[in-house]
């Protein structure tokens, strides 16, 4: 389960970096910054170029954030799954009669006697 939150954590880590990752292009040999790949992208766009120049960080954000989210998921369900496990064992073990969960009821039968 801890690896699990860990790879959600670092999914989410780089997929905000590669949201955040400044881009830049250079239509006719001249520098035009472009602002964030996806998070705080301007709009309208300062130059056409730009367009292109977010390509690959914008795609990376959105996969890897993707991918934390599905972590987040299959976490959620180990959680639910192993919570549900352990009330299913208590349930057995005190059908089975070995654990009670409580004083011992005095009306109940006492068990076997000893007699001579």
């Amino acid at each position: 389960m801890a690896v699990a939150l860990i790879v959600a954590a670092i999914l989410a880590g780089l997929g905000l970096l590669a949201g955040i990752a400044p881009s830049a292009a250079e239509p006719n040999n001249e520098f035009v910054a472009c602002g964030p790949a996806l998070f705080g992208r301007p709009d309208p766009l300062p130059d056409p170029a730009c367009a292109d120049a977010y390509a690959p960080f914008d795609t990376e954000a959105i996969v890897l954030l993707a991918l934390f989210a599905a972590a987040l998921v299959f976490l959620v369900l180990l959680v639910a799954s192993a919570g549900r496990s352990a009330r299913l064992a208590r349930r057995r073990r005190l059908a089975a009669g070995g654990c009670p969960s409580g004083p011992p009821d005095p009306a109940a039968d006492p068990g076997p006697r000893l007699t001579r």
